[in-house]
């Protein structure tokens, strides 16, 4: 839904749960990288 534009508070209205929650796990999915991101480049 970030992805969509969708703000915190609409993600977390959509699907039900807090805006802390929403908030944590875009910061875990931030710290991930591309399997391949060689690809990319």
């Amino acid at each position: 839904m970030s992805v969509n534009g969708s703000g915190v508070r609409d993600t977390a209205r959509v699907l039900g749960i807090s805006q802390h929650t929403v908030i944590s796990e875009l910061k875990k999915e931030s710290s991930l990288e591309p399997g391949n991101e060689a690809l990319l480049k």
